[in-house]
């Protein structure tokens, strides 16, 4: 009974990382590129807007910057010698540097991966479809279920995994499309503009819409407890 009961806790964990790589590959059609006047629109957005979409989206770096080793896109796997389409990109860090939070999110997978070559790997979900990963770390110090603000230390890199040397992995998606993650680390308060001309692959203007609304259903609250 005992032998039956570990063989099928081994097939369940084989079939939970199987769905788990399935989704890691699957992709979706991204959307359409903006039209000229969702730009115009974008440009629109007052500060307080700005700094809560930056707190939100995925922006900055998660570690302190030292280079990059290798770019988002097509690439010679460095191990396994064969063309591959690198679906984040490698920053330079020496084994233990402080990985952190590049928005406010939840974590959603938090441990050792063993079939996708992340070696221990971290997912936060963040708010509008958005989410990171952060390959090939030594060290994670959040949980499952774990809410994380913008800046937070989440983790430590290392050299977990498939991986020829200290560094971070680090990805951004937005509903399960693969986006360059370069454009969003240079993202800030100054070039808040650059991003909707850099990154089309995301519905900007939708997206815009959708935090707009939920920043006045959190003014509406605050006001109803005012007069509580």
């Amino acid at each position: 009974l005992k032998t039956e009961i570990e063989k099928k806790e081994k097939f369940l964990n084989e079939v939970n990382d199987k769905i788990e790589d399935i989704e890691r590959i699957l992709q979706f059609t991204p959307p359409k590129k903006m039209g000229k006047s969702e730009k115009l629109d974008l440009a629109k957005l007052d500060l307080v807007d700005k700094k809560f979409v930056l707190d939100n989206i995925p922006n900055g770096y998660p570690v302190k910057f030292k280079g990059i080793s290798s770019k988002f896109g097509w690439r010679k796997h460095p191990i396994l010698h064969k063309k591959e389409f690198h679906t984040g990109i490698d920053l330079r860090a020496s084994i233990n540097t402080p990985v952190y939070a590049t928005a406010n999110g939840i974590v959603e997978f938090a441990k050792y991966h063993k079939r996708s070559g992340y070696g221990k790997l971290l997912i936060i979900d963040h708010n509008f479809g958005f989410k990171t990963l952060f390959g090939h770390l030594n060290k994670i110090v959040v949980k499952n279920g774990d809410f994380v603000r913008k800046g937070d230390i989440v983790a430590y890199t290392g050299n977990t995994g498939l991986s020829n040397g200290p560094h971070l992995h680090y990805e951004i998606r937005y509903i399960g499309v693969v986006l360059n993650p370069i454009n969003f680390i240079k993202w800030n308060l100054k070039n808040y503009n650059s991003i909707f001309k850099k990154e089309r692959k995301v519905k900007w203007q939708s997206l815009i819409k959708a935090i707009k609304w939920q920043k006045e259903l959190i003014q509406q609250q605050s006001s109803q407890k005012v007069r509580k």
